[in-house]
């Protein structure tokens, strides 16, 4: 009885490990379509992108994805400089002027790359596409100024004789 218990057990193990090997072997060996950038993948997930257009998108993801890796590259290195020169004590008005204006250059060049993106994306979707689209980009340019999103872009949306509105000739009362 014992020793049909171990055999059962051997065979089962060698079971599994024979459908393993061949589960490894088997698979299909297709290539990968290009994978998004996980925030372009979000944006394509929420615009509700239908078969065709996710196709249609991938080629414009793929047009983008190497100059991208490439200002993203540039965009760290113009940090990490930045950050060596503020941390420097010996470094002058100068140097720091310099890096700084390095380092918005290189945000400038990405943000350029997001907006032709947006752009050539924008021909493969529909109206009502464009518009979610439209808000979220709105939302987030008003987050890059501190503000709540679309249409407020950190101003306060009251009238100038509320209450609520620093300064306001009501203000505190």
């Amino acid at each position: 009885m014992k020793k049909s218990w171990i055999i059962l057990i051997a065979m089962l193990l060698i079971l599994a490990a024979a459908s393993y090997g061949a589960a490894r072997l088997l698979r299909p060996t297709w290539p990968e379509p290009p994978r998004s950038e996980p925030l372009f993948a979000m944006l394509h997930d929420y615009l509700g992108l239908t078969p065709d257009q996710r196709g249609r998108i991938s080629a414009i993801d793929s047009k983008y994805a190497a100059k991208r890796v490439q200002l993203r590259q540039q965009l760290w290195d113009a940090r990490d400089h930045l950050l060596e020169v503020v941390r420097d004590p010996d470094a002058s008005r100068d140097e720091a002027i310099s890096a700084i204006r390095c380092f918005g250059l290189a945000r400038q060049k990405m943000a350029e790359n997001t907006m032709e993106y947006v752009f050539d994306i924008r021909e493969v979707l529909t109206p009502a596409q464009k518009a979610k689209l439209a808000s979220v980009m709105g939302r987030g340019i008003c987050a890059l100024t501190g503000g709540p999103g679309m249409g407020g872009c950190g101003r306060p949306r009251m009238a100038p004789d509320s209450r609520m509105f620093p300064g306001g000739p009501r203000w505190g009362r």
